[in-house]
């Protein structure tokens, strides 16, 4: 059971350290932003606290010590430089190896800990307080403003079960300033009926403070769900210095029961102010709406919702087979349910990809200072989510983008001075919806990619003739060919030309597109387009050669009716519709099967990959299925033009292409790339 804890303890610490890395990063940019700060402040309390609850002494520390360095910070007594980021990053990263090592330390981390703590406190004690920023003034007069609050504080019963200790939160808020405490007890039970196990304690505070009401509730965050917290500011003085009330309170303190804000006002002849419940406790109860679940869960209740799927295509089928009306309306009930419960457990899955940000802040801070290049990093995100396997698998491929633009694209302060730019370069990704699918745009405000570089290049690696005229956005598409690269010199970053292949690699992989485009001395995007999820979507069921398969419909512009002649004993693997030049793959020809020579009409499936379209001639289409995709075994021949297998509705297994792979498969790479 502990080590359940545990592993939910170094889930929390982690991301903590996220926010620690994040933030810091902003506040490079934004030195005065006292939300950061204050974040910050909370989070390294919140890790302090956790850290020593479960025994983790050397996290336990260091975390102290930085809650200690904020707290100087949001008070205006310490200015953020470079030198100061530079250092908490550093530290940050210490605490990672730490935490995800169980807080086992070697001598030598010893060391590296000590001189991090060192480092703090060197930097704390130059704490400069004639460089106060006019943020960090105004934040430290709000600071100085105290106010007397009344505050209630109800655990939940089961809290003692998780190992937590109520008191050490009172204690935090107690050491906040001038306190009285008065515990309600009148839940306990007899002796004979008491189980050691359950809380059956509240607590009522009285406390004079500077601090702020939502760093009172901060105490509470890491028990959220554990806790019902009540904060009301009664008055601006403190009235526990006032012995004759003092000496009121006191004489409550023999009830078992809760006093109440009327009876503690009427104690402190004050007027009983309005009380907001919702106010009071947005804090805390803003962060109930949420709950941590292990990603092996979600996997698990996505399977089953799969199943489910299948089960009920099946249920469809025999519902029509047997044409009873109450069948029918029952039928029709459970598809709308699992219909339902399929959209709620895939929004489960969906994970946003600003997630996968920070960590490329850090590295473009990091990579920039070693090339000499000052480099501003802009995120547009307009709220999108992916499925969470796909945003995994996406985290390498932008990184080798942001690389190369670091590296190839964003050219030197004196050079861009040169050209009439800022000196400071700029990369950008902005994510948003279209349809179906989620576009990501990586860009850059470089020198762009020499077209002709690119041209020379490609006919020297013998993939382009060279009489042959294509168009520049054609040509730039070759940066995308193994081994290929333009860069004069080879770096620790990039110029191997081993990177952009692999990303068009991977995102083919994730039935996904990339496209270029690019401008000399104005900058480069790559244009990634993805679908949403991977692994429920809807398929459109098709037979080529007396064989059913599925094709996602997302993929599928259009469907146009042909005439079988007209494409067997077409060489140019072209046709043309409405005055369009179209490439086409013959799945009819791709597969071996018998195919019923009387029939004269085909039909072809017009799909789109990269702004370009293909056609994919068939037979026949036979209607949508909600597909449920499964993986297939290496048995299968050229199973790399299939996307996996799913179950028909009749048990039969049926394959599900790949559209991308298919037509780089049959047309060639050239022509899929060009």
């Amino acid at each position: 059971m502990i080590e359940e804890f545990i592993d939910k303890f170094k889930s929390e610490a982690l991301e903590y350290v996220s926010v620690l890395e994040a933030n810091m990063l902003q506040l490079e940019q934004d030195p005065n932003d006292a939300v950061l700060v204050e974040e910050i402040f909370r989070v390294m309390h919140n890790l302090k606290g956790n850290s020593s609850m479960f025994g983790f002494f050397n996290i336990d520390n260091i975390a102290h010590s930085l809650e200690s360095l904020f707290d100087k910070v949001r008070n205006g007594k310490i200015t953020i430089d470079s030198y100061f980021v530079t250092s908490i990053l550093e530290i940050g990263d210490f605490l990672r190896v730490l935490i995800n090592s169980n807080d086992e330390i070697s001598q030598e981390s010893k060391l590296t800990k000590n001189r991090f703590i060192s480092k703090i406190e060197e930097i704390m004690s130059s704490e400069n307080h004639d460089n106060i920023s006019v943020d960090s003034k105004m934040l430290s007069e709000i600071d100085k403003q105290n106010s007397l609050y009344y505050i209630f504080v109800d655990f939940k019963s089961l809290i003692l079960r998780d190992g937590i200790n109520p008191m050490s939160f009172i204690d935090d808020v107690c050491c906040f300033g001038n306190s009285w405490v008065h515990p309600v007890t009148q839940r306990f039970p007899s002796l004979i009926e008491l189980n050691t196990k359950l809380n059956n304690q509240s607590w009522e505070i009285i406390l004079f403070t500077n601090r702020r009401k939502s760093e009172i509730a901060n105490v509470f965050l890491s028990i959220e769900d554990m806790v019902n917290v009540e904060i009301i500011k009664i008055s601006d003085v403190d009235l526990l210095n006032d012995k004759s009330i003092l000496n009121k309170l006191n004489n409550e303190c023999n009830v078992s029961y809760k006093l109440g804000i009327s009876k503690i006002c009427d104690l402190l002849s004050l007027e009983v102010p309005y009380v907001n419940k919702r106010a009071t406790n947005e804090i805390v109860d803003s962060q109930i709406n949420s709950i941590r679940v292990a990603s092996s869960k979600l996997d698990e209740l996505i399977n089953i919702v799969s199943e489910q799927v299948i089960v009920q295509e099946r249920l469809k089928m025999l519902s029509k087979n047997i044409l009873d009306d109450e069948l029918s309306r029952i039928t029709d009930g459970i598809d709308k349910l699992t219909n339902k419960l399929r959209n709620v457990a895939f929004a489960l899955i969906l994970i946003p990809i600003k997630s996968l940000f920070p960590r490329y802040q850090r590295m473009i801070r990091d990579v920039a200072k070693e090339l000499g290049k000052d480099i501003v990093f802009d995120i547009s995100d307009n709220n999108t989510e992916l499925d969470k396997y796909v945003v995994e698998c996406l985290s390498d491929p932008l990184m080798h983008l942001i690389r190369n633009s670091l590296d190839h694209a964003i050219e030197k302060a004196s050079e861009r001075l040169l050209k009439n730019k800022s000196e400071k370069g700029k990369i950008t990704i902005k994510s948003y919806y279209s349809g179906a699918h989620v576009i990501i745009e990586v860009s850059d405000d470089g020198r762009g990619i020499d077209v002709n570089m690119v041209k020379e290049k490609a006919i020297r690696e013998g993939l382009l003739n060279k009489d042959d005229n294509i168009p520049d956005n054609q040509v730039i598409n070759f940066i995308f060919s193994p081994g290929f690269s333009t860069a004069t010199n080879v770096s620790d970053i990039s110029g191997r030309g081993v990177g952009l292949d692999v990303v068009f690699k991977n995102i083919l992989n994730l039935r996904g597109t990339i496209s270029v485009d690019t401008c000399q001395d104005k900058g480069t995007t790559f244009t990634i387009k993805l679908p949403i999820t991977l692994s429920i979507f809807d398929g459109l069921i098709i037979k080529a050669n007396g064989n059913k398969y599925i094709v996602p419909l997302f993929s599928v512009q259009k469907i146009l009716p042909i005439e079988y002649i007209d494409i067997i004993n077409n060489t140019t693997k072209f046709v043309v519709i409405n005055k369009k030049r179209i490439p086409f793959v013959n799945l009819i020809e791709v597969f071996e099967g018998e195919r019923n020579d009387d029939i004269n009409m085909a039909n072809m499936l017009i799909v789109e990959i990269d702004g370009r379209e293909f056609g994919i001639i068939i037979d026949e289409v036979l209607g949508e299925y909600q597909t449920v995709l499964k993986s297939i075994n290496s048995f299968v021949n050229v199973q790399d033009i299939f996307l996996g297998a799913s179950i028909l509705g009749d048990g039969k297994t049926v394959l599900v292409l790949d559209i991308n792979s298919l037509v780089k498969a049959r047309l060639g790479l050239e022509m899929f790339i060009n």
